[in-house]
């Protein structure tokens, strides 16, 4: 486990804004179908921790983290600042086919805070090379409390002016 400072200012999940799963469309996948599905016995909680470190060494503070319900659904958060802004991750735990399974729920979780892992490692890679705002403007949290991601294309236009630098 990465302490190496960074984790200061640690909030409880409620503080930070719950996502709006109400406007995903599409069907999502069931977990036992998706990447990740069973490939690790990590629990999810070192697998936060795993990427947590990812953002603390990138010079990140970790402000929020945990696995838990937002919105109806099971979710894994992340919530940190890097270089100034604030971010958050929030992934959701897909369902298995057979739900009613613990043992598929618990394996449900650990893909979830697995896809954060590689997620989180992939865009603090593409962050040396691209820039942190760039690699991971998904996540960028806007004045509104929302991710850049969350917002509605009406939405996004009236606020990229203003995240633009110089505006």
């Amino acid at each position: 486990m990465c302490l190496r400072g960074g984790m200061g200012g640690l909030r409880d999940l409620a503080a930070w804004t719950e996502p709006d799963f109400s406007k995903k469309k599409k069907k999502m996948i069931e977990a036992d179908r998706a990447n990740y599905w069973r490939t690790g016995q990590r629990d999810p909680d070192t697998q936060l921790d795993r990427a947590a470190c990812l953002i603390i060494d990138a010079g990140g503070v970790i402000k929020a983290r945990g696995i838990g319900m937002f919105g109806g659904n099971e979710a894994v958060l992340l919530g940190y600042e890097l270089d100034g802004e604030s971010y958050r991750i929030t992934w959701p735990v897909l369902i298995p086919r057979n739900e009613d399974s613990l043992k598929d729920r618990r394996a449900a979780r650990i893909q979830a805070a697995t896809f954060v892992y590689h997620d989180v490692k992939s865009k603090c890679m593409a962050a040396q090379v691209l820039g942190t705002r760039t690699a991971m403007l998904p996540y960028l949290l806007t004045a509104n409390g929302r991710t850049v991601a969350e917002l509605t294309n009406p939405e996004l236009e009236k606020s990229l002016p203003k995240m633009l630098p110089g505006a």
